[in-house]
C-alpha cells in the first residue's frame, strides 16, 4: 500500500490550483470598464451650463479681446 499513497496525494494538490486565477481574473476586468465611461459623460453633462455663464465677459475683458484682435 506504500507506492499507491503518494500518487493520489500529487494529483489532488495540482487539481485546485489553476482554477483559482482564472475565475479571479475575469472578476476584476467586468467593473473596470464600466466606472471610467459614466464619469466621463457625466463630466460633460455641466459643460455647456459653466460656458453659458462664462460667455458674459465683462467691460474690461471686452476691451482686451477687441486690443489682442486690433495687435
Amino acid at each position: 500500500p506504500t507506492p499507491a499513497a503518494p500518487t493520489t496525494a500529487a494529483q489532488t494538490t495540482v487539481v485546485p490550483t489553476p482554477a483559482a486565477p482564472t475565475t479571479a481574473a475575469q472578476t476584476t476586468v467586468v467593473p473596470t470598464p464600466a466606472a471610467p465611461t459614466t464619469a466621463a459623460q457625466t463630466t460633460v453633462v455641466p459643460t455647456p451650463g459653466v460656458q453659458s455663464a462664462v460667455v458674459v465677459p465683462t467691460p474690461e475683458e471686452k476691451a482686451s479681446v477687441e486690443e489682442a484682435r486690433t495687435v
